[in-house]
């Protein structure tokens, strides 16, 4: 399992924190420069994290 956040997400930083606590064998990327919308915003980016993960 792979989170992506924008580091301009609109979850907060404590459900993030949440979830990695619920979910210690889950990766997490946070996106320079995006928002919550990430596909959209920086679609080049998500998918090197993407393509890197599989």
């Amino acid at each position: 399992m792979h989170f992506v956040y924008g580091e301009k997400d609109l979850s907060r930083t404590s459900d993030r924190e949440a979830n990695k606590q619920l979910l210690p064998a889950a990766d997490f990327t946070q996106l320079p420069k995006a928002g919550h919308f990430t596909a959209l915003e920086r679609p080049d980016v998500l998918a090197d994290v993407l393509n890197a993960a599989a």
